[in-house]
């Protein structure tokens, strides 16, 4: 895991921290499978701090494309899609990188935006009338 927070697509830190844990990776996955015959997949990138993780209904999205175009994707999961499915947002939103910004153009991009989300109940009961 590696903390950081700003704008992945120009900040130098990010692409340090890419240019880090891809190799350790991927070090350790071809140690695994030549030394102790056991291979497994490198899992996706995803942005939120290492720790368990149980956030119950999510609502999500692919997005295609450059990182700095997912905003108003974002804006209209938050402000349209959760509040007409009688949803409100619970827990962080979270980012999981499916592409590899370094060799992939940006318009090929991918990422899954993810909102937890609760159920919005109404206080008032079935027989009630507003």
């Amino acid at each position: 895991m590696i903390d950081g927070h700003g704008d992945p697509n120009t900040s130098q830190v990010y692409k340090a921290a890419l240019e880090t844990i891809y190799p350790i990776a991927y070090g350790l996955k071809f140690f695994s499978k030549s030394e102790l015959d056991r291979d497994y997949t490198v899992m996706p990138l995803e942005a939120l701090r290492f720790e368990t993780l149980d956030e119950g209904l999510a609502v999500q999205t692919l997005h295609i494309g450059p990182y700095d175009d997912e905003g108003p994707v974002l804006a209209a999961m938050h402000t349209d899609f959760i509040p007409a499915h009688s949803l409100n947002m619970a827990g962080k939103h979270h980012e999981i990188y499916l592409s590899d910004p370094r060799r992939t153009a940006p318009e090929k991009l991918k990422i899954i935006l993810r909102q937890p989300v609760v159920r919005a109940y109404s206080s008032l009961s079935d027989g009630d009338a507003a």
